[in-house]
């Protein structure tokens, strides 16, 4: 998702790049939860550094097991 709208990684790809092109410094944050898939995440990530994003982090959910 890109705020908050399904997207294909080619479009997430394709609106990371112009974003970047207004934004030199753009930042990404990937949110994830424990239902998230590595797969999905590198899939982002793949994203990022195709549209030449430098800054990213990652934020995670964790489930409590209390």
């Amino acid at each position: 998702e890109l705020d908050d709208q399904a997207v294909s990684l080619q479009q997430l790809t394709q609106n990371l790049a112009a974003a970047r092109e207004q934004y030199s410094r753009l930042g990404v944050l990937i949110r994830g939860d424990a239902d998230s898939r590595h797969q999905s995440v590198i899939n982002v990530l793949n994203s990022c550094k195709e549209a030449r994003i430098e800054r990213m982090a990652v934020a995670v959910r964790l489930n409590s097991r209390r």
